[in-house]
C-alpha cells in the first residue's frame, strides 16, 4: 500500500458515516438471493446459519485480522464470506481478493452467485462499463473485486486488499517457498481494518487448514439444552438411535430418520428435531479450554459438553494463548437446520459409512468439520495371515455372485488375479499368475474353476475385469477393444483430488472413442491394506489357505507413510517398499470392480433387490 493510498484511504474512512447495522443485519435487510445462487430464493437470513454471525461479524473488529474455519459442507460460510464483500462498497471500502481452489470452480461460482447480488447490493458504485465485470474481476468506482483459483500467480503480488478470502485451502495449489495463508498476509500486513479469512473442509488433522486452526483460538459452538441449560457441543455421540437396530442387527432406515434423537450429555434429556433452530441460535462460540485441547483427542472426545465456567468470557480456566489477532472456528452438520439434514439424516449418513471405510471417512471431512485422523499404516506379516480361509487356491468357496479378474502389465509378461464375490460383498482370491502375452491371458480367462463340494464350475464373466494400462498403454487398449471389452481398460489416478473412488473416461484410441476406468489409487489402497487387510473391517478380504509365500509378500510390499513436504504439512504417502507389488495392485482392482458393479447396480440386479423395489 502506498502512501497516497494510505492518505487517501485514511480520509475516507474518517468522513463516512458509522455503519447503523452489523453485517449480517444489513445482509438480512438486503441481500436476495435468486434462483441461480439457491434452490429457494429470497433474502438472506442469518436465523438459518446463526453460526456464522461471529464469522461475519469479525471483519468489523478492528482487533481481529485473520479468521480461520473448518467448516462441514452445509455451513454456509462461502455465502457469509459473500456478504462481507457484497457490505464492503457502501461501509469500509477496499480490494477483495477470493482465492478459491481452481481456476474453474471460481469461474463456476462467480457468475451464479456474485454477479447479480453484488450489484443489486452496490448499483452505486457500478461504473456503468460491462467490461468491469468478467468471471474474475469486478471493478467499482471504490474498489476492485477479485475472483482467482489458487494456481494464479499474480494475486498474491499485484496490490494490497482489505479483505481476502481462501476458499476450501486444503485444496488449494501451495507454492514451494511459502503458503498461501503467508502470501495472504504480505498482501494484508500495512492494511489498516484488513481480514484474511481461511476456510473449507478440513481433509487431514496436520494439514494446511488443520496446521492454521491450531495457531487460532480454537472456538466451538455451544448450544443451552432447553431443560438443563447446560451448554454442550452437538456431535457424533449425542445421537441417539441404537433404539432402532432390529434383532438381525440392521437398521429401518424410515425409522431412523423419523425416530432419531438427541441426547443431552449432561441431563441425559432426549431432546427431539424441533428443539434444534431455538437451540442452534441460542448459542455461541467458546474457546477451548487448555486442557481439552486437540492435543488429547481421546480426553475431548468423551466430554461432550463444556462447563461454562471454562469460557473467556466467564473468567474461568486458562485456554491456549492464540497468535495475536487469529481467530479460528470449527462447526459441523449437526447443528445444521435444513430439512435435509436432520439429526436423522446424520444417522442414516452414520449407519451407511459404518459398512465402508471409504464413506467414514467421507462423512468426517465432509459432515463433522474435523480433519480425517489418519495414521500410518505397515502391513505385517501376521495380517495377511488372517486374511486366510478355509479354500484352496483354484477352487470357488461357493458359487459366485460375480467372478472377475483383474491383469498388471510389466514388459513383455502379465500379472493376474481372479476374484469372487459372495451376497455381503466379501472379496476372496482364487487364483494368480504370471504369463508370457494376452494369448496365454486368454486361456486363463477360459479356465473353469470348479465349486466347492459341487459338480459346478465357472470363468470368469465376458466384461468383468480390468486391465491396468499404466504401462505400454496402446497395446492393453488395443486387446481390451479387440475382445469386445472382456476386460476393462483401467489407470490409477494420483491425484487425490481427482475422483472420490473410481469413475468412467473416455479417450481416443486409434481414430475411435473408448472408454476406461480411472481410480483413486489412494483411497483404493486405503480400503484394501488398512481397512480390510490391516483392520479387517467388513466386508472382507480372504486368501486361500494355501497361499504361498511370494504371493503374500507382495500383499506387504506397500507401507503408508505421513511425511511433510517442504511446507511442513502433513501428507500421505503410499510408499513401495518390496521388491514387487503387481500380485498388490490386481488385488485392489477387485475392489474397483465391485464398486463399478454396485454402482451401476448390477449387484442389486443380481441379489433381486431390484425387483423387490418394483413389487413395493
Amino acid at each position: 500500500m502506498t502512501a497516497e493510498d494510505r492518505i487517501a484511504d485514511v480520509i475516507a474512512r474518517n468522513f463516512r458515516p458509522k455503519p447503523k447495522y452489523s453485517v449480517c443485519e444489513w445482509a438480512d435487510k438486503t441481500v436476495y438471493l435468486d434462483g441461480k445462487a439457491t434452490p429457494k430464493p429470497g433474502y438472506y437470513d442469518t436465523t438459518k446459519t446463526p453460526w456464522v454471525r461471529r464469522f461475519v461479524e469479525a471483519s468489523q473488529d478492528p482487533t481481529i485480522r485473520e479468521v480461520i474455519a473448518p467448516k462441514s459442507s452445509r455451513s454456509g460460510f462461502t455465502e457469509a464470506f459473500l456478504n462481507i464483500v457484497r457490505y464492503m462498497p457502501e461501509h469500509h471500502p477496499g480490494h477483495v481478493c477470493l482465492v478459491m481452489q481452481s481456476a474453474s470452480k471460481a469461474k463456476e461460482m462467480v457468475p451464479k452467485r456474485l454477479h447479480n447480488t453484488l450489484k443489486a447490493c452496490c448499483e452505486p458504485y457500478l461504473t456503468g462499463s460491462r467490461d468491469d465485470f468478467t468471471l474474475q474481476l469486478m471493478k467499482l468506482t471504490n474498489m476492485d473485486v477479485t475472483v482467482v483459483g489458487s494456481g494464479t500467480d499474480t494475486w498474491g503480488t499485484e496490490t494490497w486488499y482489505r479483505l481476502i478470502g481462501l476458499d476450501e485451502y486444503d485444496s488449494h495449489d501451495q507454492t514451494e517457498h511459502e503458503t498461501n495463508a503467508d502470501l495472504a498476509r504480505s498482501r494484508i500486513r500495512d492494511v489498516p481494518g484488513a481480514t484474511m479469512y481461511i476456510f473449507g473442509k478440513c481433509k487431514l488433522k496436520g494439514g494446511p487448514l488443520h496446521s492454521e486452526y491450531l495457531g487460532g483460538t480454537q472456538e466451538h459452538y455451544l448450544v443451552p439444552c432447553p431443560e438443563c441449560e447446560a451448554e454442550i457441543e452437538l456431535c457424533e455421540n449425542g445421537l441417539d438411535f441404537g433404539h432402532l437396530k432390529k434383532m438381525d442387527g440392521n437398521y429401518n432406515m424410515a425409522e431412523v430418520l423419523t425416530g432419531t434423537r438427541y441426547k443431552c450429555p449432561a441431563c441425559e434429556t432426549l431432546l427431539t428435531e424441533d428443539k434444534k433452530r431455538p437451540m442452534v441460535n441460542a448459542g455461541r462460540y467458546v474457546p477451548v479450554p487448555k486442557d481439552m485441547r486437540e492435543r488429547d483427542e481421546r480426553k475431548k472426545e468423551q466430554r461432550q459438553f463444556f462447563d461454562p465456567r471454562h469460557s473467556t468470557r466467564e473468567g474461568g480456566k486458562d485456554h491456549r494463548v492464540a497468535f495475536p489477532g487469529r481467530v479460528s472456528l470449527r462447526i459441523s452438520d449437526f447443528y445444521c437446520l435444513h430439512d435435509d439434514l436432520t439429526w436423522g439424516h446424520m444417522a442414516q449418513k452414520i449407519i451407511e459409512a459404518s459398512k465402508s471405510p471409504q464413506k467414514r471417512k467421507s462423512l468426517v471431512i465432509d459432515h463433522f468439520g474435523t480433519g480425517w485422523g489418519e495414521t500410518a499404516a505397515e502391513i505385517q506379516e501376521t495380517d495377511v495371515m488372517r486374511c486366510r480361509g478355509k479354500y484352496l487356491r483354484g477352487t470357488l468357496p461357493f458359487k459366485p455372485l460375480m467372478f472377475s479378474c483383474q491383469v498388471d502389465r510389466q514388459g513383455d509378461r502379465v500379472k493376474y488375479v481372479k476374484t469372487a464375490f459372495n451376497e455381503k460383498g466379501e472379496m476372496f482370491i482364487i487364483d494368480w499368475g504370471e504369463l508370457l502375452g494376452d494369448e496365454d491371458l486368454d486361456l486363463a480367462l477360459d479356465k473353469l474353476h470348479p465349486v466347492k463340494d459341487s459338480t459346478e464350475e465357472y470363468a470368469v464373466e465376458h466384461g468383468f475385469g480390468l486391465y491396468d494400462s499404466g504401462f505400454e498403454e496402446a497395446a492393453v487398449f488395443d486387446y481390451c477393444v479387440d475382445r469386445d471389452y472382456r476386460l476393462h481398460p483401467s489407470k490409477g489416478s494420483k491425484n487425490v483430488e481427482s475422483i472420490a473412488f473410481a469413475e468412467q473416461k473416455y479417450k481416443t484410441h486409434r481414430g475411435g472413442r473408448v472408454y476406461w476406468y480411472i481410480y483413486n489409487d489412494h483411497k483404493v489402497k486405503d480400503a484394501l491394506y488398512v481397512y480390510k487387510i490391516r483392520r479387517r473391517k467388513a466386508p472382507l478380504v480372504w486368501l486361500p489357505e494355501n497361499t504361498d509365500a511370494d504371493f503374500m509378500a507382495e500383499l506387504m510390499a506397500e507401507t503408508k507413510i505421513l511425511e511433510k513436504d517442504k511446507l511442513g504439512f502433513v501428507k500421505e504417502k503410499w510408499k513401495k517398499v518390496g521388491d514387487k507389488n503387481d500380485y498388490g495392485d490386481c488385488v485392489k482392482k477387485g475392489l474397483v470392480v465391485w464398486h463399478l458393479a454396485e454402482a451401476s447396480g448390477i449387484i442389486n440386479e443380481r441379489l433381486g433387490l431390484d425387483k423387490e423395489e418394483e413389487e413395493d
